[in-house]
């Protein structure tokens, strides 16, 4: 799966900061073996890949 390209192809809403524009929907899915860290699970995927 390619974070950046999702990102990149998702429009930003003006109202919003750069930091805060990613809806959760261009997120990869929670796994379902690990659905108590799912929240934590995309931020430490953005931080992987160098994403605000």
């Amino acid at each position: 799966m390619n974070i950046t390209y999702k990102l990149k192809t998702t429009p930003k809403p003006s109202n919003l900061p750069k930091s805060n524009y990613i809806p959760y929907s261009s997120l990869p899915p929670p796994t379902l073996h690990d659905s108590c860290d799912s929240g934590t699970d995309w931020l430490k995927n953005l931080i992987k890949y160098g994403l605000p």
